[in-house]
């Protein structure tokens, strides 16, 4: 509640029960304070407007944008707009907007690309045969964000899982290497996508990650790998 209210030549003064202070300061030409508020609100100024034209218009601007502020965002409803503070192409911004979609329409925040060479958690020879679902290899599938065959060793690096957080996706990537001499190993990791950019071709995460949303997120008669997910996953 107010206590106090003076005004002194330009200023006014007021004191609250709990002893804020608020002061404020008359101004002397409106027009220039009042563009200054529609720049801040994006207010595009007519210069023909008269200065109780350009009032009316930012009153009414500062009010939609105050509308806006205040507007409640459902809980279901998480904003799909994302900036990138990192390279990244037109065409995978919208190959990853497409796939955060489709696993909220799958009511999915874990999609794992299955493949007859990867059986994520499931036992082989279990009581559920990935071959049934999907009878192709993951490379020959959807493609590797790295293949190398030199002879002498080999690499390849295999997109395993899609997982989705808080409008974010992470990528769970296999890596293989093989080489003479019985050497081999292998590296699963969960990447962001500013990370998987940093490790692998911007090219080859296009084409990987644009068939696993193709034609693992798509049941057809081949791949039914939605399926798969849904009964893994018991939905």
């Amino acid at each position: 509640m107010i206590k106090n209210e003076l005004n002194y030549g330009d200023w006014k003064i007021i004191r609250y029960d709990d002893s804020k202070m608020e002061v404020y300061k008359k101004c002397p030409k409106s027009a220039p304070a009042l563009r200054e508020i529609a720049e801040e609100v994006g207010l595009e100024v007519n210069p023909d407007w008269r200065t109780s034209q350009l009032g009316s218009n930012v009153i009414k601007a500062v009010e939609a944008a105050l509308a806006k502020q205040e507007t409640p965002v459902s809980s279901n409803e998480t904003s799909d707009e994302v900036k990138y503070f990192f390279p990244i192409s037109d065409k995978l911004k919208e190959i990853v907007k497409n796939i955060k979609s489709r696993m909220k329409e799958l009511g999915m925040n874990s999609f794992v690309v299955y493949a007859n060479d990867y059986w994520g958690e499931l036992e082989y020879g279990g009581d559920i045969d990935v071959e049934e679902y999907i009878n192709d290899s993951a490379n020959g599938a959807y493609g590797a964000l790295d293949c190398y065959d030199g002879g002498d060793w080999s690499q390849l690096a295999l997109v395993r899982e899609i997982k989705l957080e808080d409008n974010e996706l992470s990528f769970v990537v296999d890596d293989w290497f093989e080489g003479d001499d019985d050497q081999y190993s292998r590296g699963v990791r969960e990447r962001d996508l500013e990370m998987l950019l940093d490790t692998y071709d911007m090219k080859k995460a296009e084409t990987v990650l644009g068939a696993i949303y193709r034609l693992a997120m798509f049941d057809d008669d081949c791949y039914k790998v939605v399926e798969l997910n849904k009964l893994v996953q018991g939905l």
